[in-house]
């Protein structure tokens, strides 16, 4: 699903493609194109529906209850759930070196070209290029941001806890969120607790960060 989703990672701005699929499937035309790829999913998401799945973090789905947290492997917890501190390794990849306890995120890249990260490995160098040490509102934004993504719930009380901000409220945040939720992009948890991506806010699980939060908020509230 997520080859299926993200074949046009340039355009999305997701780091590096896949050698073999630049060179090889590329070259040959028989990659298949971004109308034909959306088919593909649209069918392959269909069935897992069909078959109770749901969406996990980066276009993985999971029957319920395989994971005995927020229905993702354990290795991914921090990095999708919690913004805590998450080594990656590999060319283009991305991590956290952040502390639950601290209002901030701290979010580090490896270098994405493949030739600079494997000389600087194999030169025992560091392969980290520039992060970003976020705070305030942005900090906020970066996790309703990673929340969306990820499909995973967005509880009111866990941004007042951790960034002492009321997203239900707080503008310009708040005004986005219900935006979202009355385009049936999110949903209403029970109990009005908080917020989830919905099935159609999912198949654009990328775009919407982009947009709403990134483009739009993230500009907002540095003003």
């Amino acid at each position: 699903m997520y080859r299926l989703r993200n074949n046009n990672r340039k355009e999305l701005n997701l780091g590096g493609q896949s050698s073999y699929n630049k060179l090889t499937l590329s070259e040959q035309q028989k990659f298949p194109t971004i109308e034909e790829t959306h088919r593909m999913r649209e069918l392959a998401t269909a069935f897992l529906i069909q078959a109770n799945y749901m969406p996990s973090p980066a276009c993985f789905w999971s029957a319920p209850a395989t994971y005995p947290i927020a229905n993702m492997p354990k290795a991914y917890v921090n990095k999708w759930l919690n913004y805590d501190t998450h080594i990656a390794f590999g060319p283009g990849v991305y991590g956290w070196l952040s502390n639950l306890q601290d209002q901030s995120i701290v979010q580090y890249h490896n270098l994405h070209l493949r030739l600079p990260y494997d000389k600087a490995v194999g030169a025992g160098d560091t392969a980290v290029a520039l992060g970003y040490h976020i705070n305030g509102l942005l900090a906020v934004v970066c996790a309703l941001a990673f929340s969306f993504k990820s499909c995973q719930p967005i509880l009111y009380r866990d941004y007042v806890n951790r960034f002492n901000v009321d997203i239900s409220r707080q503008e310009p945040i708040a005004s986005v969120l219900k935006l979202l939720v009355s385009q049936e992009l999110m949903v209403e948890l029970p109990n009005g607790e908080g917020l989830m991506t919905s099935l159609k806010g999912e198949l654009l699980h990328e775009e919407i960060p982009s947009v709403f939060f990134y483009d739009y908020l993230a500009k907002e509230v540095n003003k």
